[in-house]
């Protein structure tokens, strides 16, 4: 995981701690000092001692972040890595050997909780295996959140949510959104294309239904809560991400077309989550 002495870098690391001794893993702590640019923005002939200052800055961090990581869970094995790279590249190559990827929201120069920052945009685009943006408040007895289209890449999603439900002894809230018509406009809208909202519904939870099926027989200890509902896909995952454990959201990997962008729906999450989202990726064949 990927730290930078910032607060949020330190929450993540606390977490990160915790899912490595759940996972049975070893714990690695990275934080990179990319002294090429950042002499950029003083001059090219920047001293030593002015690259000292910033190894020094990530050698705090690296043992800040260890400090945090003891303190949650002593157990847990950690190892440190550092470099004088970008922190976004630095990771995209450790990730190649890890289950998961951990990043914070925001880092030392965060503005918002809305917004996302550039490490972690960076690390969600580009790492191919899963990356957890660590986010808002985890409720340790929460429920895993997972929106379901019948895409291949929902499907992805969907196991990857029952399996971390199972793991963490949850349930699951399954959550299909259906057309994207603002409510103001759907009492018009039906009587003007003569639709029936309410058999609409119907073929939709036996959609969301069918995409489900067969994974209660896979992950018997895992109850499932359906939810349909008409609107923003985004708004909805959003909504029910206050108080869950995490929210899992599908995006594809690199490709011709999905090569280094996350979808509308995953990069809305992970902008917006109350709680750590989980980014899973469906390999585009090239």
């Amino acid at each position: 995981m990927g730290v930078d002495g910032s607060d949020r870098s330190l929450d993540a690391v606390r977490w990160a701690a915790a899912e490595a001794v759940r996972r049975g893993k070893p714990l690695v702590i990275a934080s990179a000092a990319d002294t090429a640019a950042a002499a950029l923005g003083f001059n090219l002939t920047a001293s030593d001692s002015f690259y000292r200052y910033l190894e020094g800055r990530t050698d705090e961090a690296l043992a800040a972040a260890k400090a945090a990581a003891r303190e949650t869970r002593p157990e847990v094995e950690i190892g440190t890595v550092s470099g004088a790279t970008k922190p976004v590249d630095l990771l995209t190559s450790l990730s190649e050997n890890s289950v998961l990827t951990v990043v914070g929201d925001t880092g030392a120069s965060g503005f918002s909780r809305a917004l996302i920052g550039s490490v972690a945009q960076g690390v969600a685009r580009k790492v191919t295996g899963p990356v957890a943006v660590v986010r808002g408040t985890a409720a340790a007895d929460g429920a895993v959140v997972v929106g379901v289209d019948g895409s291949e890449v929902s499907a992805t999603a969907v196991r990857a949510a029952f399996e971390e439900a199972s793991a963490r002894g949850v349930d699951l809230i399954a959550v299909h959104a259906w057309t994207d018509l603002p409510a103001s406009y759907a009492a018009a809208y039906a009587a003007a294309y003569d639709i029936d909202w309410e058999a609409e519904r119907t073929r939709e939870e036996a959609a969301l239904a069918e995409n489900l099926a067969g994974y209660a027989d896979e992950f018997p200890d895992v109850t499932v809560a359906r939810v349909v509902t008409r609107g923003d896909a985004t708004a909805a995952l959003v909504h029910h991400s206050e108080g869950a454990s995490l929210v899992v959201v599908g995006s594809h990997g690199r490709g011709a077309v999905g090569a280094f962008l996350l979808g509308s729906v995953s990069g809305h999450v992970i902008a917006h989550s109350a709680s750590p989202v989980l980014i899973v990726r469906n390999p585009v064949q090239s």
